[in-house]
């Protein structure tokens, strides 16, 4: 909720807001860099690719393309939504599709088993370009929306 909704509310109920935003996107962070820290693009992924390619340039280039996929929609995304009155949306509607990207890849790899490195290595490129490429759309409406539904007495903390 943003301030708008601020001046027909009283401060008990304003408080109340707040300190539900604060509970929600202190949650949605901390569970979003623990999940991030644990596919460990540095650790995690490599390893994961390694034993799918013996291709060095490819299990770097891969590995990488969470920060790569991230960063270059943010510059796209950033202007598209700077006069846009509701940013949930923008977060909202890639995150439908993108978050479930992650889960439909691991149980692909289930059930295609470890026969397969190919065919596991290209869902992976493109499981994992949709998922970075998803994020890097949300994360500029998450900022704004994280600096807009807290006061700066929450927002400091």
């Amino acid at each position: 909720m943003g301030f708008h909704f601020s001046s027909s509310l009283s401060s008990d109920q304003r408080e109340r807001i707040y300190r539900r935003n604060f509970i929600y996107f202190l949650l949605d962070n901390a569970l979003f860099n623990i999940g991030y820290n644990l596919a460990g693009t540095t650790t995690v992924i490599p390893d994961f690719l390694g034993h799918l390619t013996k291709s060095q340039v490819l299990v770097g280039l891969l590995s990488n393309f969470f920060s790569i996929g991230n960063t270059l929609p943010q510059l796209i995304i950033a202007r598209l939504i700077v006069g846009s009155p509701h940013k949930k949306p923008w977060f909202i509607l890639p995150n439908l599709f993108v978050r479930w990207v992650v889960i439909l890849f691991g149980l692909f790899t289930i059930m295609v088993g470890k026969e397969q490195p190919t065919l596991i290595l290209i869902a992976f490129a493109i499981c994992y370009a949709i998922a970075s490429i998803g994020d890097g759309l949300v994360v500029v409406p998450y900022v704004e929306m994280i600096g807009s539904s807290l006061n700066n007495r929450w927002r400091a903390r």
